[in-house]
């Protein structure tokens, strides 16, 4: 979203940012912290010493969407979990084992923006949790001050997910955002 804000201004109207960063690699800022990094290490490794059956790959699957929640109060959505990685499987054909490799190879190719955020025009709003395990606060933080029409929403409690608490908030700021544009 950056990139074709900044590229192409005239069709951006608005923008919204969710957990994102600037420049993820920026060595001033804590990327992903040893600690998650860490257990996904070792649920990876836990999983993959026998073969995945699909109640083994489920559990590992649950098992690492836990690794990008937030401290605050989840709703226990257990069942819509599975029927989720289920239909992943069963209609999508598996997980394709190569899209985290794939995902940061694009991160690393996009390189920076930062130079480039004063180039944003539109109404933009930054979302970000507070307590995101995979992208420190501090990126937004950061790159927010380089946008000129910007507002921000930083949720306590919210990882790297949306979780339910969270849905209403962001979901009114960014027809907030719209409404504000549309009247202009």
């Amino acid at each position: 979203a950056q990139r074709v804000a900044i590229d192409f201004p005239s069709l951006v109207k608005t923008m919204t940012s969710i957990m994102s960063s600037a420049f993820y690699f920026d060595r001033t800022l804590v990327s992903l912290s040893n600690n998650i990094n860490f257990k996904f290490i070792k649920i990876k490794l836990a999983f993959w010493k026998k073969p995945l059956s699909i109640e083994r790959l489920l559990k590992m699957r649950l098992a690492i969407n836990q690794l990008w929640r937030g401290s605050g109060p989840y709703a226990n959505r257990i069942d819509d979990e599975i029927n989720s990685l289920i239909y992943e499987i069963n209609i999508r054909n598996g997980f394709n084992k190569d899209a985290l490799k794939q995902h940061v190879t694009a991160i690393k190719k996009s390189g920076s923006r930062l130079d480039e955020l004063h180039k944003i025009l539109c109404p933009t709003l930054i979302t970000q949790g507070k307590s995101d395990p995979l992208i420190d606060i501090k990126h937004s933080l950061k790159y927010e001050k380089l946008i000129k029409n910007k507002r921000n929403l930083y949720l306590e409690g919210m990882g790297h997910d949306i979780p339910d608490f969270a849905l209403s908030m962001i979901n009114n700021k960014i027809l907030n955002i719209i409404n504000t544009k549309t009247k202009n």
